[in-house]
């Protein structure tokens, strides 16, 4: 038998896929029946005679059909499949039944020399349509196997440059196809992945009216040059973590590298799993870097953090309040509304934070961290987004918390008449927290443009006599039951 025909032994071509199975279920006695009976059912569809050939068929679909021979079969006819000396006939119903069944779990591969990849690579010429057939497949399997990438693609180099049959010029082309380095841009919007750019590096993409062409010239898992695009600008962009879009505030690019068709075929995988792990995921690698580099975050990227996930978001926000220090943003085209780096982290904070942000966030608060209010961005931002976040999701100590500000009187809001109170307020979220009454205790209900986008109530205390309601409440609540 010639040496190419052994070298199917060394292959069982396997992807990689969601619906991976497992083929251990049946016994190895139920398993020897199964290759057995398998092997006489292959073995007659090569037969002369129709009737052979239509029994065999027949029998092997009855076969697929059952659920608990499913891993099984798959992986006996990707075995079969992988095969050189495998007839265009058993091919064809092997094929068109392995779309149903689920995918063959990955198998063990001997290694190849270099001497068997170019031998294996020579057999794409051969007379046998067959064999030409087993060989690309086989071609392909070691694709997705990223030690063999670089010698695999050296070797159809070598033959392309030898080669003069046209046809087979042309097969070794389309295998070299997979060996260019990819990547994908994605857009992402309202914590949605709303688009991707699927690119060819070194290779210019222009889409239909775009004004210039999508064009990376080099990418690693770390960096990517862009030399031109729709949106952005020639430079440098990191790669794996979210960054601003630069024209639409808030909205974000996360840059993949997919220098393999390995890790092509696991991005396709990748898309298809839940969409808010990941957004987690992607954020915790964006946040975890920023909080590596330890510096001011930019007003794109501070505009960006409503797009990340919510606990990750709080998670960094707890710690980048002690790295670094608090200062005001440029003056931009309003000067209305516009808080302190920290006091824009702490809006968001107190939109959808999370009990993450807390250990952090109080210590800063402790600290003095934040800056004070101005008269454009009156509101004690940092208060607000620690009541909000004890009122949403409360840390283990927030009841201790809140119950020791009710004798504050700080405002919530600067030079804000009647306005709402720290202490006030932190005593609304503990009578909510524990079924009671603001309304009966005389608490005073205090409205705002901006706290009524917040998900918390603020109130203030008409009379010190009120205050000392909350406190008499409070402290009955902590009495033991008798």
């Amino acid at each position: 038998m010639p040496r190419i025909l052994l070298l199917f032994c060394f292959f069982v071509l396997t992807s990689i896929s969601p619906r991976v199975a497992a083929a251990e279920d049946l016994s190895p006695q139920r398993r020897q029946e199964v290759r057995t009976e398998l092997t006489g059912l292959l073995s007659n569809l090569d037969s002369d005679r129709y009737e052979v050939r239509q029994g065999a068929s027949v029998k092997l679909e009855e076969m697929a059909a059952r659920p608990e021979l499913g891993a099984f079969l798959s992986a006996e006819f990707q075995s079969v499949l992988a095969r050189l000396d495998t007839s265009f006939e058993v091919r064809w119903h092997l094929k068109r039944l392995t779309a149903r069944l689920p995918e063959a779990a990955p198998q063990p591969v001997a290694e190849l020399s270099d001497e068997q990849i170019a031998e294996l690579i020579g057999k794409l010429g051969d007379d046998s349509y067959t064999v030409r057939l087993g060989v690309t497949r086989q071609l392909k399997g070691l694709l997705f196997r990223d030690e063999y990438v670089p010698r695999v693609k050296t070797a159809l180099k070598a033959e392309l440059k030898r080669c003069e049959e046209a046809e087979t010029i042309l097969r070794i082309k389309k295998l070299l196809k997979p060996f260019r380095p990819a990547m994908v841009a994605e857009y992402w919007q309202g914590r949605r992945h709303l688009g991707e750019q699927h690119l060819i590096v070194g290779v210019p993409s222009q889409t239909l009216n775009a004004p210039r062409p999508s064009h990376f010239d080099r990418i690693d898992d770390k960096v990517a040059h862009c030399v031109s695009g729709v949106n952005l600008s020639e430079g440098e962009y990191p790669v794996g973590v979210a960054f601003p879009h630069p024209k639409q505030p808030g909205a974000f690019f996360h840059l993949v590298n997919l220098p393999t068709p390995q890790r092509r075929s696991q991005y396709k995988r990748h898309v298809e799993t839940d969409e808010a792990k990941r957004l987690a995921a992607i954020s915790r690698r964006t946040l975890d870097r920023m909080l590596s580099e330890s510096r001011e975050l930019s007003e794109a990227e501070l505009l960006m953090l409503p797009q990340l996930d919510p606990k990750e978001v709080s998670r960094f926000a707890g710690q980048y309040f002690l790295l670094v220090e608090d200062k005001p943003l440029p003056v931009g085209n309003t000067a209305m509304d516009r808080p302190s780096r920290f006091g824009m982290i702490c809006r968001q904070l107190a939109v959808d934070g999370a009990k993450e942000a807390a250990p952090g966030l109080l210590k800063a608060i402790d600290e003095g961290s934040f800056l004070p209010p101005t008269s454009d961005a009156p509101y004690h931002l940092h208060w607000i987004a620690a009541l909000a976040i004890a009122n949403r999701d409360p840390w283990p100590e927030a009841d201790r918390w809140l119950a020791g500000l009710i004798g504050r009187d700080d405002p919530l809001v600067e030079g804000y008449e009647n306005g709402p109170q720290l202490g006030a307020t932190a005593a609304g979220v503990l009578l909510r927290r524990h079924q009671g009454s603001a309304k009966e205790l005389g608490l005073l209900s205090v409205v705002t443009p901006q706290l009524a986008r917040w998900p918390i109530h603020a109130y203030r205390f008409p009379s010190t006599e009120v205050r000392d309601k909350v406190q008499q409440w409070w402290a009955e609540k902590q009495e033991p039951p008798k």
